[in-house]
């Protein structure tokens, strides 16, 4: 499934070509599910947190490819919706986590435009046997201070 997902990140270099940095993101995917037989609409928050660790290299004058992995919590909240009654129920938890990432960036000057693929794993949603382990894959730009 595809989703709309936006993230904020920021990177420090600890020594040459290593980065320590911080991620928050946001995503707010809708959908229905189906419970004996009965139909609910559903909508999740999720709020991945984490910091990572990437090497990053310089393969062409403006072109830059880093690799690295990290820790994360992420803040998951659920919600149901059902469509023949007005009730609704909603749960939340923190789940611990990890990841790791690819980027490939050109720059120019201060200015960046990339793409990313990252894998995170999760541990499971309280009391039940699901996890949200998910690929994202994206663009990306900012400025390099």
């Amino acid at each position: 499934m595809i989703q709309l997902y936006i993230g904020f990140e920021g990177y420090t270099a600890i020594v040459p070509n290593l980065y320590l940095g911080v991620e928050i993101g946001f995503a707010n995917p809708e959908g229905s599910i189906y419970i004996e037989g009965e139909r609910f609409a559903t909508e999740v928050t999720f709020v991945p947190i984490e910091l990572n660790l990437k090497y990053a290299t310089r393969v062409a004058p403006n072109l830059v490819i880093d690799f690295g992995a990290g820790i994360s919590s992420n803040y998951v909240e659920e919600e149901e919706y059902g469509f023949d009654f007005f009730g609704s129920d909603s749960r939340d938890d923190w789940l611990f986590g990890g990841q790791f990432f690819m980027d490939m960036n050109f720059t120019m000057n201060q200015i960046f435009i990339g793409v990313n693929a990252k894998y995170q794993v999760t541990e499971d949603f309280k009391d039940y046997h699901y996890n949200y382990n998910n690929w994202r894959i994206g663009g990306q730009i900012g400025v390099m201070f």
